[in-house]
């Protein structure tokens, strides 16, 4: 009978060396969703209407803070759909009261 290996192994495996890391740039992202500032968007985008978060915040190796997402994207998909409410447009700043100070 061959002996299997177990969980620890094969998660030792997926695990990438520092060495093969540098040569073929998998350097994985960073959810930095846990965050007080994005726990906090999270918050205003759900009362707003927006209730989709297959994206995360994430701070990228070599570029720098962006959203990633959470399940594999098919061609066609939608990425991404925000409520009107959560846009900041022309019309929504010249109704606030920054548009008397832009008029």
């Amino acid at each position: 009978m061959v002996k299997r290996k177990g969980r620890a192994y094969r998660r030792r495996k997926r695990r990438v060396s520092p060495q093969r890391r540098g040569s073929q740039g998998l350097e994985a992202a960073a959810n930095i969703s846990h965050q007080l500032d994005y726990v906090q968007l999270r918050k205003w985008l759900k009362k707003k209407g927006f209730d989709d978060f297959y994206l995360v915040p994430a701070n990228f190796p070599d570029i720098g803070r962006g959203l990633m997402t959470t399940k594999a994207l098919q061609p066609g998909d939608l990425v991404i759909k925000l409520p009107e409410k959560c846009l900041l447009t022309t019309t929504t700043v010249l109704n606030s009261y920054l548009g008397e100070y832009i008029e």
